[in-house]
Formats: structure tokens, sequence, C-alpha cells
């Protein structure tokens, strides 16, 4: 007894320590080359796993990640090859599973059949990856005419029952193609713009839907922003005999044109037909979008006119924004003294957010060129803590100052603001306007590196650190799915038990870190702590409070992801906190899914064109690599449509390529600032600035010197605004 336990001891920690010494550079190059797996760096990966000596090489570990890349590839012999030499007992799921998919892609039933059941029956794979094997297998076996009727019945529950809508998609996608009529009928109205294999299953058939079914497959196309299929059937509909089908088709087509910005002329003929129908509420909303299309079309103020007119029959938000309208459609046309004079009776009695519409008052005062008036609005304002209330005061009642010729009121302001927020996009501003960026605030904090623990990892049992040690092999091959499998309960427990109370918890963030639990974690801070990422005074709190409000969350992929497009990591992850709060499963109201919130449509169009991943089902948008790799893509476009301009291709990210376009060509030759302010679209205008906020902080806590100094460069406002390409459209 006295020699066993410490030995016990010294084994287990012997082991744990695998990636000390000699060990680190294969730890370290395998979990580089896992991550270029993910985000579809296959070659990137095989020549990162080449460098190892060849005894490091032949490692498990190694050759799991060299099947994975070689798979990625298409070279399907290799990649077996590569997996004949796996015999690591932490890594037997993780092989077989890659075993699987070698099968499915050479289309070898009879391997895919032998090796089902065995994850089925395995307890560490998760559901999703249970469900996968199951289509894939149903798939093949329809195709090769074996076990047709089992397949089907397979087929029909996932269609039912399985977790993601891909798979469900998927699975009903498969039945059509083998001639199932329900199956063709359930693709044609719930899943319109999803198919693995856009066949005759969708575009062929002689299924006859009634006008209810035509409903439902019209809204759901619309729904998934599926605008040009959506436009057949609602044209169909609005020959309705229905007169309020009528009025929706008629509404919903003039919402397309209008979204689709390429004919603002008969989206306000449709909008017309629309408010003429017998849906009072329809009718409303109708006459509302109306205005706003008359308002793109220039014609702003018959627009403020009807807006003025409609408010009081509104309700609600929507009352609110209709009166907002009023003075708004006026400042667009530039009449800014009457734009004044309608936002002052708007402001008197609105309701809610008080400052953010008290600042468009003073706004349009600034416009006015009454810097006195502005600037008494503003000084209300100054003291906000929000960075885009309180910043934005203090910068905008500067530029004022500088207007009129009084410098020293306006560096005297500049300096209250690069003390007050000198890490935000105003604060940037403030600075351009002296020729500086902002000198380092935080010292540079250090990023873990992937699968490293912490002390607390010294202090518990033998039985816990194997358990660990067969965590960190799975992170470290990209296997992340199985690793959070293990992380179980009785770990947990027995974790609490060695540590207490206080060292759980750190042990517990360390290990959820490692899982990419970012979304959790980050969503586990108190409500005020979550607030730190909108605040002014950001760079006076504690670099743990800052690491937390901004977690290097995600960041090897994300700088694997970025690299071949020149899309840094912090830019990545500046967008993943506007847009998911790092929830890898986010989900819109709008249908953009994942961490990175891309529209399956969007998803599709980049996967086309960037060619991965090569088969794209929406629910990929969920995989963490796939997100960033898609966003770095999409992001390198917008940028290049933009001249290389940042912060118009985070505003295109978020409002789309059109209306950014077109807001430039409508604001004419203003300074780059003023354009910013001017667009028309308040969420698409936030999301810009605010992106830009998260992107000069995350530089500033985790960039190094030269990068943080290339960053904040191109953020600067450029000396005139770009013209744009019109490469993309998406």
């Amino acid at each position: 007894m006295s020699y066993q336990q410490p030995l016990a001891t010294v084994i287990a920690w012997l082991i744990f320590l695998a990636i000390g010494s000699t060990g680190h550079v294969l730890a370290e190059t395998i979990s580089m080359a896992s991550i270029e797996v993910r985000v579809g760096q296959y070659e990137k990966a095989v020549s990162l796993l080449k460098t190892l000596s060849p005894e490091r090489a032949r490692s498990s570990s190694a050759q799991l990640v060299m099947a994975k890349a070689q798979l990625g590839l298409g070279s399907l012999d290799s990649a077996a090859e590569a997996l004949s030499n796996v015999d690591d007992k932490n890594l037997i799921t993780a092989r077989d599973w890659v075993r699987y998919q070698i099968a499915v892609a050479a289309g070898d039933l009879n391997g895919v059949r032998g090796r089902l059941e065995g994850i089925l029956g395995n307890d560490q794979v998760p559901n999703s990856h249970k469900e996968q094997a199951q289509l894939y297998f149903a798939t093949l076996s329809i195709e090769r005419e074996e076990t047709v009727g089992r397949a089907k019945k397979l087929l029909r529950k996932l269609a039912v029952k399985a977790k993601d809508y891909s798979l469900r998609a998927a699975a009903w996608s498969v039945l059509a193609a083998a001639g199932d009529t329900r199956a063709k009928r359930a693709l044609l109205i719930h899943y319109p713009a999803h198919a693995i294999d856009p066949g005759a299953s969708q575009t062929k058939t002689t299924i006859r839907l009634s006008e209810s079914a035509k409903r439902k497959r019209a809204d759901n196309l619309f729904d998934l922003r599926a605008y040009q299929l959506a436009q057949v059937d609602y044209l169909v509909l609005s020959k309705s005999s229905d007169r309020e089908l009528r009025q929706l088709a008629h509404m919903r087509l003039g919402i397309i044109r209008m979204r689709m910005r390429d004919d603002y002329p008969q989206s306000a003929r449709w909008f017309k037909l629309a408010k003429a129908g017998p849906d009072e509420k329809m009718s409303l909303e109708s006459a509302y979008r109306y205005a706003i299309v008359l308002g793109y079309m220039g014609r702003y103020e018959e627009a403020s006119r009807l807006m003025e007119d409609l408010a009081p029959s509104l309700a609600g938000r929507r009352r609110r924004n209709a009166r907002y309208q009023v003075g708004r459609l006026l400042h667009e046309a530039g009449r800014f003294e009457r734009a004044i004079k309608k936002h002052e009776a708007f402001v008197a009695n609105v309701g809610g957010d008080r400052p953010k519409w008290r600042w468009f008052l003073g706004w349009s005062r600034y416009r006015a060129r009454d810097c006195g008036q502005s600037r008494s609005v503003f000084d209300s304002l100054a003291g906000h803590s929000n960075t885009l209330i309180g910043a934005k005061a203090i910068y905008w009642t500067a530029r004022c100052q500088r207007m009129k010729g009084q410098l020293d009121v306006a560096d005297q302001l500049l300096s209250k603001l690069k003390r007050s927020a000198p890490l935000s996009y105003y604060g940037l501003l403030g600075y351009a306007l002296s020729g500086e960026i902002p000198d380092r605030q935080v010292p540079q904090q250090r990023i873990p590196e992937i699968g490293a623990y912490g002390e607390w990892a010294k202090k518990v049992s033998p039985a816990a650190k194997r358990r660990i040690k067969g965590i960190q092999d799975l992170i470290r091959v990209g296997s992340i799915g199985l690793a959070r499998k293990r992380y179980d309960e009785s770990l947990r427990h027995s974790l609490k038990r060695d540590l207490g109370p206080s060292g759980f918890a750190a042990a517990d963030t360390n290990i959820r870190q490692n899982l990419e639990l970012w979304g959790p974690l980050w969503r586990d801070q108190s409500r005020s702590d979550r607030r730190i990422p909108w605040r002014n005074q950001f760079s006076k709190l504690g670099a743990t409070k800052m690491r937390k409000a901004y977690p290097p969350a995600y960041f090897y992929l994300a700088r694997a992801a970025g690299r071949p497009y020149g899309v840094s990591a912090w830019w990545l992850m500046a967008h993943m906190l506007q847009e998911s709060r790092y929830k890898e499963r986010a989900r819109s109201h709008a249908r953009a899914l994942g961490l990175m919130q891309i529209l399956p449509r969007t998803g599709r169009r980049i996967a086309e064109r960037m060619r991965f991943p090569k088969t794209f089902w929406d629910d990929h948008l969920f995989e963490p690599g796939i997100a960033l790799a898609q966003a770095a893509w999409y992001l390198n476009a917008l940028r290049r449509e933009y001249d290389g301009n940042v912060i118009l291709a985070m505003a295109a990210y978020n409002g789309g390529p059109r209306r950014v376009s077109e807001h430039i060509s409508l604001v004419g030759s203003v300074p780059f600032d003023m354009m910013i302010e001017e667009m028309g679209a308040h969420e698409t205008r936030n999301y810009a600035r605010k992106v830009t906020d998260h992107l000069i902080r995350y530089l500033d806590l985790y960039a190094t010197d030269q990068e943080r100094s290339q960053g904040l460069r191109q953020l600067l406002p450029p000396d005139r605004l770009p013209v744009p390409k019109s490469e993309i459209n998406f």
C-alpha cells in the first residue's frame, strides 16, 4: 500500500505530462494540424504533420489527424493507411468514426454496415454523429438497392425525429429521390429550399398542392430569405380568389422587391395593392412599407407626409417608428430645419430610450450647421456610459467646434474623449483627427495553448488525471464532440472532491474553455459584466474582467480560418461577439445560424465559391471551423468590394452589400465619419460601429504591437469614399 499509491500517482502524472519537453512540439504540431483540418485547409495540415520526425509522425494522434486531412483531400487509401496505425485507447472512438466516414466516401456499403452497429452502441459517440451515421447507411442502401425497406424505415424516423434541420431535410430528400410521394410533398412544403442533391425530387414533380399548402411553401421560402423562389409562389397566390390571401401575396411581393433592392417602383405598386386589401393590420403594415419605399425612391417629402398621416393609426413600436420617420425622411431630403421641428415634437412625447431619440435631434441640428443648438443636445448625452451615445456626443461636439474654428475647445473635447473611451470607434476617430492612433491601454494578454491545463491539474487523483488526459488527447486531434461526452457528471464529481468548490470552479472553467464552450462561459457572467463590451471606461477595468468580456474564443480556429484571406482572428472574434455571443448553435429570428450568424442560402453560395465544405448542409454552420472559414472568405470578399475598407465590410456583413453600396451612392461626397452616421439602416449603422469597438479592444488585449498598429490603421477613415465594385451581391 505504501508503495502502490505513490507509484500510481507518479505514473499518472508522467502520462499527464506527455506534452512536456520533447512531447510539447509533437502536441502543438498535431493541435495546429487538426485546427487546419477543421477549417478546410487540408494541405496545410499535411504539411505541418510532415515536419514531425518519423517517430513522432507515427504516433496515434498524428496518424489520426493525417487520416482526417487525407479524407478531406479525397485520398481515401492514404487515409485508411494512416488509421491502421492508430491504437491509442483514448482515440479508438475517434478512429472508428473516421473509418466510417472513409467507407461512406468510398461508397462501401458493407464497410458502412459493418461499422454502424458499433457506432450506435457506443455511449461515447454524440447523438448527432449517430444520426449522421444512420443517414449515410440508409442513403447508400437505397443507392445500392440493398435492404431498401430497412433504409426507408430508418429515413422516415430521421425525417421526423433528427435533431438537426439538415438531417431531417436530407432524409426527406433521399426518400423523395426514391419516389416516396409523402417525402416529395414534405420537401415541397416544409423544406422547399433544401436538398442533398437538387434533382427531380424538388423541381420535376406532378404533385399538386392545395392553396393553403402553396402558401405554407411560399412562407417557408420567404422566412429562409429564398426570395426568388418565394416570389414565384406568391405571384401564383396573388391571383387567388381569397382576398386576404391575395393581399398577403401582394405585401410579401412588395417586401421581396424592397429587400432585393432592384425594383423599388414595382415594390411600391405591390404595397399599394396590399393597402387596399380587407385585412386592416396588413393594410397598415403595407402603408408603412409603402412610405419607406417612397423614401428609397427619393420621394422623401411625400413619404414624410404619409408617415405623419399614418402614425395615429398604428400601435406600439410601429407607431413610434413611423413618428420618428416623419423627421428622419425630411433629414434625408436635406430639409434639416423642418426635420428639427418634427424631431422636437417626436422627442417631447416619445417613451423608451430617450437618449437615442434625442441624439437624432442634435444630429439634424449639426447637419444644419447650428453648432450651438446641436451642442446643447450633445452636452446632455456626453456623460452616457454607452459608447454609441456618450462617446459619440463628445466626438461630434468636437467636430462642430472644429467646423467653427474653435480648435482649442475641440482639442479639450478630444482629450476628454481619449480619456473616457480610447478603445472605441469614436475614440479612434478622435485620435484620427489628431493624426494618431491610441497608445496601448492594456498589457498584452497571453492566449492559452490548446488543451493546456492550470496548476489545479496536479492536485487531482490518478484516475481523474487519466480521464483528463483522454479529453486532452481528443481535443488535440480536433474531436471536440467526443471530448465533450467524456466530461461527464462522474468526472465533475471527482474533481469537486479533489479540489473543493473554489478549485473546481477554476478547473471547470479551464476544461470548458478547452472544450470550446465559450458561449455558456460568456453567459455565466453577471448581467452587468455582460454589458461591459457596450460601455465606456473599458480601459479602466481589471485584466480579469477584460478577458471575460472579450475572451480569446476559438482563437486558433479563427487564426487558421482567416489566414488564407488576410482576415485576422481578432476581426472574426469581434463579429462573433456581436453576432452570437460566442454560441456555436445560435439561431436568429432571420434564421441565421451559428457563431457567425450566416444565412443558409449565403452559406451555400460561399461553399460553392470556396469549395468548402464539399457538400453543404445548413447545419454545417453550427460547426465552428466551417462557420469561421466561411465568414473569413465573405469578409475578405466584402473588403475587396469596398477597396479594402474594413468598416464598410463590417456593415455589409450585417446589412448586405446592396444596402451599403446604395447608401454610398445616395450620400454623395461627404466625409467617411458622416457617411457612417447617415447610414439609413439603424441596425447596420450600430453594427459597424460596435464591431469596430470590439475589434479595437481585442487588438489591445491580445495582439502583438505590430498586429495592433496594422489593425488600427486599417480602421482609420479614408480620404474619400470608396466606389463599390459590384462584384458581390449577397
